[in-house]
This record gives structure tokens, C-alpha cells and sequence, in this order.
């Protein structure tokens, strides 16, 4: 999902799964996505980075605390799941 995409749905959601993990409240949150979103809106799409991890390396913890707990988290995820 690109941040532009972000509805109010999704960013509940965000927190809902990965509030608990997080030292911030929802409305904390919301605006530090508010912030995010700023970081990002201003700047040429070849600066942008194209993974999580190379988000990550922007993603300050002191600034951005919610949303380097999501990026950590899901970079713990296994990219597929195999069932038999």
C-alpha cells in the first residue's frame, strides 16, 4: 500500500494490530503518520525508497516511533507461508 493510499480504516487498523508493541497511543500515532505523510509528499519519487528496509533506514525511532515498530514488524514476516 502506498501512503497516499492511507484511509482512516487502515491506519486504525495499523494500530490495532501493531499498537500494543507500540510506547504511543492512537492519537499519537495518527499524527505522527500526519508527519510521515509530510516527510514523503515533498519529495522526488526517485529519492523515495522502494522496499521496508530501505524505509526503515528513514524511519528515525526518536521521530517516528509507531511506524518503525510497523516497518520492524513486518519485516519479521516470512515473505510466503507454505501449507500442505
Amino acid at each position: 500500500m502506498k501512503l497516499t493510499e492511507l484511509t482512516k480504516r487502515a491506519v486504525d487498523d495499523i494500530y490495532g494490530y501493531f499498537g500494543s508493541a507500540m510506547a504511543i497511543s492512537k492519537g499519537e500515532f495518527k499524527s505522527e503518520l500526519k508527519t510521515w505523510k509530510q516527510k514523503w509528499s515533498g519529495m522526488d519519487g526517485n529519492v523515495k525508497p522502494k522496499t521496508l528496509v530501505k524505509t526503515l533506514d528513514h524511519s528515525n525511532p526518536q521521530f517516528y516511533p509507531g511506524v518503525y515498530v510497523a516497518l520492524i514488524t513486518l519485516l519479521t514476516y516470512p515473505v510466503s507461508a507454505c501449507t500442505a
